[in-house]
């Protein structure tokens, strides 16, 4: 084999070398796609802030880190009890004591609020649902998407791609008496400001030490599911 052989050969192997790694440089810069809906991703960029600064048992003020989305509430947040309650929307106990924390707001109308924050597990549609609620409430309309959500959780937990998107939609056009931007919608789901919102309740749920849902806390003690109400009646006499 000649000189030239070799050549060609060993500019061949400088290029592949130089190929792999503009590849391993620049993997990490490609942009994320936030319409994939992947936990992973919420889970990186909930490791990425820093929780020293937040009180959990607090409303907190919308910021850069929770994509300037305000907390999803119901009710006044000075409120005497308030509630705050980590949920998955795929979850099935998150679904059945919905009901009753929505029966507690209200029979103590104007004494206890809630606040909502997603903690996606691994369920079947937990992701493109927390995607779906946030971009509801973006347009002022969380709360009736919620209580759709878990009113019609067995119709939508088995469905996929299109199926569950075109579902979520309309289900943001009954949310909203039909006055919503489905557009608008559509887009936010997808986008940044929405994954980062979810990554920061995720990373508060991991700072309350949470292990399951739903989880709550009542003016910052940790409250069981089945003793809510009685929790609440205590504090309101105190």
């Amino acid at each position: 084999m000649n000189k030239r052989f070799w050549a060609i050969i060993g500019v061949v192997i400088v290029a592949f070398v130089g190929m792999l790694l503009f590849f391993a440089v620049n993997r990490g810069e490609q942009p994320v796609d936030y319409g994939r809906y992947r936990r992973d991703v919420i889970k990186k960029l909930a490791s990425e802030i820093d929780y020293s600064q937040y009180n959990p048992d607090t409303v907190i003020a919308a910021d850069e880190n929770n994509g300037e989305i305000a907390e999803k509430m119901v009710g006044d947040e000075n409120a005497p009890v308030v509630i705050y309650e980590y949920a998955d929307y795929a979850c099935s106990h998150c679904a059945e004591f919905d009901r009753q924390v929505s029966q507690i707001l209200a029979d103590y109308d104007g004494k206890v609020a809630l606040v909502f924050r997603g903690f996606v597990l691994q369920f079947p549609n937990s992701m493109i649902t927390g995607a779906a609620a946030n971009a509801a409430a973006i347009q002022g309309y969380w709360k009736e998407y919620k209580d759709l959500l878990f009113a019609n959780q067995n119709e939508w937990y088995e469905m996929r791609g299109a199926e569950i998107k075109n579902y979520l939609e309309e289900l943001f056009k009954e949310a909203s008496d039909g006055k919503g931007d489905v557009e608008k919608f559509r887009g936010d789901m997808a986008s940044e400001a929405v994954a980062k919102r979810m990554a920061f309740d995720y990373g508060l749920g991991e700072k309350v030490g949470l292990t399951g849902t739903p989880t709550f806390r009542v003016n910052g003690e940790a409250v069981g599911p089945t003793e809510l109400r009685a929790v609440v009646q205590r504090m309101l006499q105190n």
